[in-house]
C-alpha cells in the first residue's frame, strides 16, 4: 500500500503539473488568438487603406516621376531666362548703338527738334517730301525749313 500511495501521489503530481501546463497552453493560446486577431485587423486596415489611397509603390513611383519632371521643368526654365537675359542684354547693346550712331549723325540736336523737323516735310505742312535731313545740310528738312518761311 505504500507504493500504491506512493504511486497514487506521483500519478496526482504529474496531473496538478499537467493540468497547470494545460492552463498555460490555453492562456497562451488565448494570447496567440488576440494577437491574430490584431495582425487580421490590422491587415483588414491596410487593404481598407490601400483601396483608398492607392498602393503606396505606385504612389512612390508617380512621385519619382514628378520629381524627374520637376528637374526637367526647372532646367528648361533655367535655359529660358538665360535666353531671355541674353536676348535683352543685346537689345540693350543694340539700342546703345543706335543712340551712339543717332548722336554721330544730328550732334547738335536733341531728339525732339529733330523729330519736330522731319515733321515739317509732312504733308499737313504743305510739302511735298516726308524725309528730312540735318540742318544745314541739302536735302528735304531744308526745303520744309524754306517753305515754312516763305
Amino acid at each position: 500500500m505504500a507504493e500504491r500511495t506512493a504511486q497514487h501521489q506521483q500519478t496526482r503530481s504529474e496531473v496538478l503539473r499537467l493540468e497547470a501546463e494545460a492552463k498555460t497552453l490555453r492562456a497562451e493560446a488565448g494570447a496567440a488568438r488576440e494577437r491574430a486577431q490584431a495582425a487580421e485587423a490590422e491587415a483588414f486596415q491596410l487593404r481598407k487603406y490601400r483601396e483608398t489611397h492607392g498602393d503606396p509603390e505606385v504612389l512612390v513611383t508617380a512621385l519619382k516621376a514628378m520629381r524627374e519632371k520637376n528637374v526637367g521643368i526647372e532646367k528648361a526654365l533655367s535655359a529660358e531666362t538665360k535666353l531671355k537675359m541674353d536676348l535683352f542684354s543685346a537689345f540693350g547693346d543694340a539700342r546703345r548703338e543706335l543712340e551712339m550712331k543717332q548722336g554721330e549723325h544730328f550732334p547738335s540736336l536733341e531728339p525732339q527738334k529733330w523729330f519736330s523737323m522731319c515733321y515739317r516735310g509732312n504733308p499737313l505742312y504743305n510739302s511735298s517730301s516726308y524725309f528730312c535731313s540735318h540742318p544745314g545740310q541739302e536735302g528735304e528738312g531744308d526745303r520744309g525749313a524754306q517753305d515754312e518761311d516763305r
